[in-house]
């Protein structure tokens, strides 16, 4: 869902349709609510809650390539749209340094990797660290994807990659 130039999404699990619609509908609740106030007085939302991975032990397969412009993005504007997403994790392009970054929020303490200590590996062997580690992404750069790219572990077993392709325009 859109609003006001922002997605708004939610997931839910739950073992009955109504329960999962009814957690679903609470988190788009919630992320309006944290729209209609100003920058200075919102609070972060609530994490999603975690749910169980369903990964084969064989990784699954490439199945959602994402390629997407980004915008120039401070860090705590990176925070509110992961906020807003739901997501643990979120790529961004820095204002100030210009650089691709990763906010991260799958630990206790948030961390941010920066592009210059993302590994120079290929797609493969980023999917093979995301099995082997059973890490939710790997964070990389090729020549392929210079700017930056991730490859992540997806609800349904398979993986998926997200690489941005430029600034959008302004």
């Amino acid at each position: 869902m859109r609003l006001r130039g922002r997605t708004l999404r939610a997931e839910a699990v739950h073992e009955h349709l109504d329960g999962a619609i009814d957690l679903a509908t609470t988190r788009i609740r919630q992320q309006v609510e944290h729209l209609r106030r100003s920058p200075r007085e919102r609070a972060p939302l609530p994490p999603p809650p975690r749910r169980p991975s369903l990964r084969p032990l064989d990784g699954g397969e490439l199945v959602r390539r994402k390629s997407f412009t980004t915008r120039l993005t401070d860090l705590e504007e990176a925070r509110f749209d992961a906020d807003l997403l739901g997501h643990d994790f979120f790529l961004f392009t820095d204002a100030t340094t210009r650089e691709t970054r990763l906010l991260d929020r799958t630990a206790e303490d948030e961390v941010v990797h920066e592009l210059a200590d993302a590994p120079r590996i290929g797609l493969e062997e980023a999917r093979f660290r995301l099995r082997e580690a059973a890490v939710p992404f790997v964070f990389f750069k090729t020549d392929e994807f210079p700017t930056g790219a991730v490859v992540y572990a997806r609800l349904d077993g398979n993986d998926g990659l997200l690489e941005p392709r430029g600034l959008e325009p302004r």
